[in-house]
């Protein structure tokens, strides 16, 4: 559930430093999502948001790795998280259920994975592998990662590793500005800042 004084703050939204325009992913166009809460509109969520929630259906079953969402919408989902309250807090690889999901959304959390407590190259792979055995038949599993955080996936990356059926490319061109590239194109993470400035979307769909 959003927080009260956070609803409150979206009646004046007209009052954010918006951007003019929008990106585009795949011949479509998509608005900038800005936001008070982590100042989106200086950062990477603000193409991360909406790119997830265009999965997100009436009626469908969705979970969400990485409790993100939660903070700008309100919408029935399941969600895990290992350390945030308001989710299930175990790790990804532990997820155990017989639910199957129409989708399955993580932004900005999986670089996390083998990289910020226990440095194993191999556990964002399992936790991918995972999360596609929790897929419906022809659901869908939709990440981002950001470039410039975790070195071992820069490295699988930039070798031509998949990790996804479908990779999609992304780069900060300006100041809150993103474009869809042809490729990988590895920049440096912003660690004061939090902010990254490529981006990777990994797209998986369900047997």
């Amino acid at each position: 559930m959003l927080h009260p004084l956070l609803r409150i703050a979206r009646k004046y939204t007209q009052f954010l430093p918006r951007k003019m325009g929008a990106f585009h992913f795949n011949g479509r166009s998509f608005r900038y999502y800005c936001d008070f809460y982590n100042q989106t509109w200086m950062n990477e969520r603000c193409i991360e948001v909406p790119l997830a929630m265009d999965y997100v259906k009436p009626g469908s079953k969705v979970l969400e790795v990485g409790r993100v969402l939660d903070h700008y919408y309100s919408f029935p989902h399941d969600c895990v998280d290992k350390f945030e309250k308001g989710a299930q807090n175990i790790d990804v690889v532990d997820i155990r259920t017989d639910v199957r999901y129409d989708a399955i959304l993580t932004i900005s959390t999986l670089e996390h994975v083998g990289w910020d407590e226990d440095r194993n190259p191999e556990k964002i792979h399992q936790a991918i592998d995972v999360l596609k055995r929790h897929l419906k038949p022809g659901g869908k599993l939709v990440a981002t990662l950001p470039s410039g955080y975790n070195q071992n996936l820069d490295a699988d990356l930039a070798k031509g590793r998949k990790l996804f059926d479908e990779q999609y490319y992304f780069r900060q061109t300006g100041f809150g500005n993103w474009v869809q590239t042809p490729a990988f194109v590895p920049r440096p993470y912003l660690f004061r800042d939090g902010i990254a400035q490529s981006l990777v979307l990994g797209i998986t769909t369900g047997p």
